[in-house]
């Protein structure tokens, strides 16, 4: 049980609900003004232990570069709209805000990283060997950046690029929607060096709806029921 300073427990909790992506060790020293040490490592590990936070190691990247990522499903709703501020009924009339439509994503892209096992069932590599990762590329002047939240390593030579979506009935991929993974693709391919087979996977609420843009573009799809 979590007891002893849990001002500093609260503290990185609340820094990581800020960022989708994750927070180095270094960025949420920034960001919470917790001191670097010994006391630090084993807040972290403490908070992954109780299931609060899960860290990854960025694709091709060093222990350093860790990315800490909270995917508690009531800190993430709490930071978002904190209900003990907000009045009776508030959040009815936020489920039709941006911010709703944020927090939504934020939630499940979390729910997907934590049962990413089950991701892995359903995709049927569980016996395949595989490491889990993110990427994300900063940009410069002349190109612009990108991230992907999700990816799953394979030892058969095979790497799944993991797109999450939370979408209220089947997910119908738009033509920019499918340039932007396409060109997605390619760009991880060049920045990383990779030689490895790019599998395009769909993670949304109730699958994917098949047209035009989605053809040779998602590869393989999973829906959220395959995740309990």
């Amino acid at each position: 049980m979590i007891i002893d300073n849990y001002e500093n427990y609260k503290a990185i909790v609340k820094v990581l609900s800020t960022k989708r992506k994750g927070l180095t060790r270094q960025e949420i020293i920034d960001a919470s003004n917790i001191t670097n040490g010994g006391g630090l490592s084993r807040m972290l590990t403490e908070l992954e232990e109780s299931s609060f936070i899960k860290s990854f190691l960025p694709f091709n990247k060093e222990k350093k570069d860790t990315l800490y990522r909270l995917v508690d499903e009531y800190s993430v709703f709490y930071y978002q709209f904190n209900p003990q501020k907000n009045p009776a009924g508030s959040f009815i009339k936020a489920s039709i805000s941006p911010k709703y439509k944020s927090w939504a994503g934020f939630a499940f892209e979390s729910l997907c990283i934590k049962h990413s096992y089950r991701i892995k069932k359903a995709l049927g590599i569980s016996g395949i060997f595989s490491t889990e990762s993110s990427f994300y590329f900063k940009g410069t002047k002349k190109e612009a950046g990108f991230q992907i939240d999700l990816l799953i390593d394979r030892s058969d030579n095979s790497i799944n690029i993991c797109e999450m979506k939370f979408y209220g009935k089947e997910y119908e991929l738009s033509k920019s929607e499918s340039e932007t993974l396409r060109k997605r693709r390619e760009l991880f391919r060049g920045k990383t060096a990779t030689k490895k087979y790019l599998i395009n996977t769909l993670i949304s609420t109730y699958g994917l709806k098949v047209n035009a843009n989605s053809t040779g573009v998602i590869d393989k799809v999973v829906v959220m029921d395959q995740l309990f």
